[in-house]
C-alpha cells in the first residue's frame, strides 16, 4: 500500500469516528438520552434491589452450618420426641388422663401401611369423658407432652356423667426403633 493509500484509510477511519462521536453526543443531548439525575435515580432503583436480594439471599449465607444444624435438630427431634413403642404412647395417655381428671374409655390405634421417609403414621381414637374443663386440660396435655402428637379434630359424643369427646390424632413412629 502506498503512502497516498494509507493516508486516505486514516482519513476515512477518522471521519467515522468524528462521526460516531457526534452521535453519541447527539444522543446523550436528544430527548432520547436520560439526564444526570434519571441517570442517578436509575442507578438508586438498582442498588436498592440489589440490596433487596442481598438480603433475600441473606439467609443463604452460612448454610453448611445451619444445615448441619438442622440435621442435629431433626435427629434430636426424633430421638426425644417420636416414639418407637405403643407402650409409651400408653403411659403418655394415661398419665395425661390421670393428672387431669379424665377417663379413658377406649384407645385404638391405626398404623398406617405407607411409611413417609424413616416414619410411620399412627392414627388414634381416643374416647375421654369427663367434665369439660378437664378434657381441654388433657387436649392441652397432649399437645405438650414429650410423645409428639398432632390432634386432627375433636367431636363431642355426648354421655350421661360431663362430656365424652372423641379425639382423633396421630402421632409417628420412627422406622427401626424399638
Amino acid at each position: 500500500m502506498t503512502i497516498r493509500g494509507t493516508k486516505r484509510l486514516v482519513t476515512t477511519i477518522l471521519v467515522l469516528l468524528v462521526l460516531i462521536d457526534l452521535a453519541c453526543v447527539g444522543v446523550l443531548l436528544s430527548p432520547y438520552g436520560k439526564s444526570p439525575q434519571a441517570r442517578t435515580a436509575d442507578l438508586r432503583v438498582l442498588q436498592n434491589e440489589f440490596k433487596d436480594r442481598e438480603t433475600a439471599m441473606g439467609g443463604a449465607e452460612g448454610m453448611p452450618g445451619k444445615l448441619a444444624n438442622a440435621r442435629k435438630d431433626i435427629s434430636n427431634f426424633y430421638d426425644q420426641r417420636l416414639s418407637g413403642q405403643y407402650s409409651q404412647i400408653d403411659s403418655s395417655l394415661d398419665k395425661a388422663a390421670t393428672a387431669n381428671g379424665v377417663q379413658l374409655a377406649s384407645v385404638n390405634y391405626k398404623a398406617d401401611l405407607k411409611p413417609i421417609e424413616d416414619l410411620e403414621r399412627v392414627a388414634i381414637d381416643i374416647t375421654i369423658s369427663g367434665p369439660y374443663v378437664n378434657d381441654v386440660k388433657f387436649i392441652n396435655a397432649m399437645e405438650r407432652d414429650k410423645v409428639f402428637f398432632v390432634i386432627d379434630s375433636v367431636s363431642l359424643v355426648g354421655s350421661q356423667h360431663g362430656v365424652q369427646l372423641l379425639v382423633r390424632a396421630e402421632t409417628y413412629f420412627r422406622m427401626g426403633a424399638a
